[in-house]
């Protein structure tokens, strides 16, 4: 799994976004499911760091529906600055060798 930034974390806020990101969205195991593919999500960060969803797309409904689900559990605290720009992140699973 390589989740993709817009841009390199150059805040606190970034960096912790970041760190949820890795700890809440791993590659899925599912019960026999074709679980690979790429799912590019838009959000911003609400006052109470919270993500709001913006856009979803993705080659796989179950792994968008998945990597949906996480994105709700992120919250990185209190996000003074209030909403930020729209952040697209590309989340992509395949599969070891």
């Amino acid at each position: 799994f390589t989740a993709k930034p817009a841009a390199a974390a150059s805040t606190v806020t970034e960096r912790k976004l970041d760190h949820q990101l890795n700890k809440l969205v791993t590659f899925p195991l599912s019960g026999g499911e074709r679980m690979d593919g790429a799912v590019l999500v838009s959000f911003v960060v609400d006052i109470e760091g919270r993500l709001k969803i913006v856009d979803a797309e993705g080659t796989n409904p179950l792994l968008q529906d998945y990597v949906l689900q996480q994105l709700d559990k992120v919250d990185i605290g209190n996000n003074p600055s209030g909403t930020w720009k729209i952040e697209r992140r590309r989340f992509v699973f395949r599969p070891e060798a």
